[in-house]
């Protein structure tokens, strides 16, 4: 597989990348930027791989697909362009800049049969996976409430507001790894806590109410200086908690790379707490962070033509709506009913 890498700034530098990188010399088979500081960090960071000015020179150098890590704003024109040249296309989350763009990317894609996925890479997060295992385990019974938190302090997420908010960036993450865990959506009531005078979504709260009658509380807040728990699962048996962000992001900006020994590997003394409801109390295993899955699932569809990447856009399409839901929600002050996609 030979992978061009449209955009270098902190996503494209971060995420993608290296993961792509560690499958192997070559693989990253280009980049493109026309910034010098981003040109002098991709040849630190990867020597030898060459970088384009242009969308269209990086395909006509050849490529099997591209991933599309730029702002939100942008993505659509970029993806259609590369879509045109019949090249299969990644695009960063959230795939656009509102649902309506996000059903015309994939109506695009499909009518031209290419495959188009989106960078869902948190489905991978320790906390999504040990999500996945309660869920299959059944370690907590009949599940009725999950919550899942992502708090920090970091007041410089805001920004100059330019990037949205974190509805749609954050959002897109937390809630596409509850719905992929416990299925469809019915309804949301939200709030959404915004900066004064720029309008900057800095804080949210959402409760999801399932199709199968499970809830689920998804939330952050960049200005919470002591956050709740990352992970709560209540079951007719017992719950089950998580703390702390999952490792795999502090070991990538500590230098870490995804082929080094121990990525991911969340130790002991970050386990999770099974509390049954007679009053008992144990450690619960905590899942590995495993983000290197999504660019070695993208090199076996490319390479064997399955023609299934790992992340469908349908699920990603149905967490937009999600999205797109709680912000009328938080407008009206009530429950809002998810839209089909």
């Amino acid at each position: 597989m030979r992978l061009g890498l449209v955009g270098y700034g902190f996503g494209g530098r971060t995420f993608h990348a290296p993961f792509v990188a560690a499958l192997g010399e070559g693989v990253l088979a280009g980049v493109v930027t026309r910034s010098a500081a981003r040109r002098a960090e991709l040849a630190a960071d990867h020597p030898g791989v060459p970088v384009y000015d242009t969308v269209d020179d990086l395909l006509a150098a050849g490529v099997d697909i591209v991933t599309i890590s730029t702002p939100p704003s942008g993505r659509l024109d970029i993806a259609k362009r590369v879509i045109d040249a019949g090249v299969p296309v990644i695009v960063d989350k959230p795939m656009a800049s509102s649902l309506a763009e996000a059903r015309e990317l994939v109506a695009y894609a499909a009518d031209r049969g290419v495959l188009l996925s989106v960078f869902q890479n948190r489905r991978w997060d320790s906390e999504a996976r040990t999500l996945q295992a309660i869920v299959r385990s059944g370690a907590v019974g009949d599940i009725r409430l999950v919550e899942n938190v992502l708090d920090r302090w970091e007041p410089r997420a805001t920004g100059d507001g330019s990037g949205g908010g974190q509805l749609l960036d954050l959002g897109s993450h937390t809630v596409d790894q509850v719905r992929d865990a416990l299925g469809p959506v019915q309804r949301v009531f939200a709030t959404i806590d915004r900066r004064p005078g720029d309008e900057y979504e800095y804080a949210f709260d959402l409760l999801l109410e399932h199709q199968d009658g499970i809830r689920s509380i998804v939330a952050s807040d960049v200005l919470q200086p002591d956050g709740r728990p990352r992970l709560r699962v209540t079951g007719s048996t017992g719950t089950v908690t998580v703390r702390g962000l999952d490792i795999q992001t502090d070991q990538m900006l500590a230098g870490l790379r995804p082929a080094g020994h121990g990525w991911g590997v969340e130790p002991h003394e970050r386990w999770g707490t099974l509390t049954t409801t007679a009053g008992e109390q144990r450690p619960y295993p905590r899942a590995d962070g495993r983000w290197q899955d999504f660019y070695a699932g993208v090199r076996e569809a490319i390479d064997t033509g399955s023609g299934v990447l790992p992340v469908a856009v349908e699920g990603s399409l149905a967490t937009f709506a999600i999205l797109e839901a709680a912000r009328r929600s938080a407008e009206l002050g009530t429950w809002v009913h998810v839209s089909s996609v």
